[in-house]
């Protein structure tokens, strides 16, 4: 069990500091960290409010006061672009406390793109950073670290991930054993009430390489459904476990799911499978305009416009991982869509899915912002 020390120690330090200047610390390298004591030239290791930074060969080569961040007033700025560089500006200096304030005031505040990058932040942070008091061993670490992230309420709680994650090493294919959570821990943490918590457990999945059928369909439901944090982490989990079986079920499901569904697969597409996105993001983009019932040629195949999103025939994750796997183990996806038969069937496009998966696919294509639908069909079509 978490001692009761450690615990109070590390809810303390989760309440920012009530001074305007903190010590700061630069490594010969030019590495920034916050510091809760003065450092020296020369240390090996920087004393944080929040754990220990080992620099054992980037000794630090100074220290100054640093002032606190901005983000207070930018939070309602109708740029938030600036309160995006104001978040990349902290986690480049090093300064953990705003970090973490920020990070705590964004998620009351909702989940957005600000709050995934602060939450990325403190994580990156927490992989550099020792958590822990220096007496535990080895084999323990994990166990500690993964009650740390259970039982901190806080954004704090995000750089022990940080730090169990870095720590955490994939399942031994021939042993099954290696320094990671047990497939019950991973499946109980999914199911977790904290986001963050849950978000952990879909990032050490993806880290330990499990491919346990039960717990990869709870993966792909994670991909489509829940905040933003969770549904970053399983969707990436997902693609790091299934890899193609992921990218097929998410295509399927782009071509004929429900509009609310389509625009979370287009998204998991362009971020996380890039390199297999472009196809089916083009065919919607070619299917765009397109009136139900109608029917046309591209790309050597015959589409068929459709009004209804045939849920029948898009397996739910737990059937389709229940069908895909065998002994434990998922199989590859048996017949990947858009690579067999002659035609394809997609639903009517929406609008809104147009717009967004036409700017994607610009983007893929290294085409103009400005691109017309026309002329990504004609990019396409000189690809090919």
């Amino acid at each position: 069990m978490l001692s009761l020390l450690l615990t109070a120690a590390l809810q303390t330090v989760a309440t920012p500091p009530t001074t305007t200047e903190v010590w700061f610390a630069l490594t010969k390298s030019g590495v920034r960290i916050e510091s809760a004591e003065h450092p020296q030239a020369g240390d090996l290791a920087v004393y944080t409010p929040f754990g220990v930074f080992n620099t054992p060969t980037d000794p630090v080569a100074t220290s100054f006061r640093g002032k606190a961040g901005n983000w207070r007033n930018l939070l309602d700025s109708p740029d938030q672009n600036l309160l995006a560089e104001e978040v990349a500006a902290l986690s480049a200096n090093g300064n953990l406390s705003e970090l973490v304030a920020i990070c705590n005031t964004l998620l009351v505040r909702g989940q957005t793109a600000i709050t995934l990058q602060a939450v990325k932040a403190l994580e990156s942070w927490g992989e550099r950073i020792d958590r822990l008091e220096p007496r535990l061993g080895f084999e323990e670490r994990i166990e500690r670290l993964w009650e740390v992230v259970n039982s901190t309420s806080d954004a704090t709680a995000l750089l022990s991930a940080g730090a169990l994650y870095a720590e955490a090493e994939p399942i031994n294919p021939n042993t099954g054993f290696g320094r990671n959570l047990s497939l019950r821990e991973l499946n109980r943490g999914l199911k977790h009430r904290s986001p963050i918590v849950r978000r952990s457990a879909a990032r050490l999945a993806a880290k330990q390489r499990v491919s346990d059928p039960e717990l990869i369909a709870r993966l792909l439901d994670g991909s489509v459904g829940g905040g933003l944090l969770v549904r970053d982490a399983c969707a990436e989990a997902a693609e790091s476990c299934w890899g193609s079986g992921t990218v097929s079920w998410w295509t399927v499901s782009l071509l004929r799911s429900s509009d609310s569904k389509r625009m979370v697969m287009a998204e998991n597409l362009y971020s996380y499978a890039p390199e297999d996105a472009l196809r089916p993001l083009v065919f919607i983009v070619a299917a765009s305009g397109k009136k139900t019932g109608k029917q046309f040629d591209f790309d050597t195949r015959t589409i068929r416009m459709v009004r209804e999103s045939l849920s029948n025939s898009i397996s739910s994750p737990q059937s389709l991982c229940a069908s895909c796997s065998a002994g434990g183990v998922m199989l590859p996806w048996a017949n990947p869509p858009l690579a067999n038969g002659s035609v394809e069937r997609i639903r009517k496009v929406a609008p809104e899915l147009a717009a967004s998966v036409l700017e994607k696919t610009i983007q893929l294509l290294g085409l103009p912002r400005e691109s017309s639908r026309e002329q990504v069909l004609k990019a396409w079509a000189e690809r090919r």
